[in-house]
Formats: structure tokens, sequence, C-alpha cells
């Protein structure tokens, strides 16, 4: 992907995040999901964390980082054919999550980037009005680019595992991340589009 489509494709992103509203409902009777593989609503559970339900080529830029940095999604690690993006810590993984949000002009407050693992369904993972979800945030093998995102919805939690999963309900969020070898480092309350 050049430059230029790269813009083009956050352009679009901006856009959409302008039409998002918070508190999302969960998402996963939506039929888009169900539908034959080639035809489905393809995302990850980053761009169904914050609230994106596109099918453009767009959706391929939800790799934390990569929507706010061009460079940085030039110089992903590719495997397979794929990309995937090598962050060198955990603080390099929260300020790709945060510029891309800020790039997407999506209003937000960070909560913590403390988590203690055993606290993981404590009342701050909770949202306290009807304005904002509450998005966490986690990572694995930082070499790998390993990520998983869960948020709140109107009832209770959610996420979507991979690209092709429909997104699931989950009742604890610990497991979710467990699920996918990571661990949450961020929690945020994000906003409508200021």
């Amino acid at each position: 992907m050049d430059i230029q489509k790269h813009n083009n494709y956050v352009q679009e992103l901006i856009s959409n995040s302008k039409k998002i509203n918070y508190p999302q409902e969960f998402d996963g009777t939506n039929p888009l999901y169900l539908l034959p593989i080639y035809e489905r609503l393809i995302n990850n559970c980053y761009c169904y964390s914050l609230g994106f339900k596109i099918s453009s080529p767009a959706c391929k830029l939800f790799r934390p980082g990569w929507i706010s940095n061009y460079s940085f999604y030039e110089s992903s690690l590719k495997e397979n054919g794929c990309l995937f993006p090598r962050y060198e810590s955990k603080e390099k993984f929260i300020s790709a999550v945060l510029n891309d949000i800020e790039k997407l002009k999506i209003a937000y407050e960070i909560i913590t980037t403390e988590i203690d693992i055993n606290k993981v369904n404590s009342s701050y993972f909770q949202s306290s009005d009807n304005q904002s979800t509450i998005l966490v945030a986690g990572t694995g093998n930082l070499e790998k680019g390993e990520f998983h995102f869960v948020r709140s919805d109107l009832k209770g939690f959610s996420h979507k595992l991979g690209w092709y999963y429909p997104p699931e309900q989950i009742d604890n969020i610990e497991d979710a991340f467990e699920q996918c070898n990571c661990e949450p480092c961020l929690v945020l309350r994000l906003k409508n589009y200021k």
C-alpha cells in the first residue's frame, strides 16, 4: 500500500468515526458477521472494539500504530504474506493505540495503565454513563505484534477473536485475554467524536 492509499483509508476511517455512538450495542447477532466468508463483514478485535463496521480495505489498518503512522505500517514484519507490527515495549504499544485514537478524533480518557490481572473484572472496568464505552487493550508476544481488545457494551462486555469470527459476549475479561495469550495493559473510556 502506498502512502496515498494509506491516507485515503485513514480519511475514510475518520469519516466513519464521526458516526459512532458510544456505548455500542453487542453486535454478535449482526447477520453481516454470519454470511459466507466471501461476503461477510471482516474486521478484528481492534476494529470491533472501537465500534467500526466496515468492509473496505481500510479495515486492514487495524493494528495499533498503523492508522497514525504510515512509516510504522511500512516497516512492519512481513510473515507468510501478512504484515505484523512489532512493539518494543508495552509503553510503545499503548502509545500506538493512543496515537491511532487521536488520529481518528475519538475523545478518550485514560483510566489506568497499571492493571492487576487478578482484579480485571473490578469496578474501574464499568462505564459510569451512557455516553461512553470502556476499551481494554492487552499485549502478548510484542515481537510478533500480538494484541487483544475487549469493549463494554450497553449490557456487559464483548470481543472478537481474529478477523473471521463473529463477536461474542464475555462474562470474564481475564479469560478473554488468556484465550489470546495476552495480558491487559490499558483501560480507556471512549467518548463520542470530538
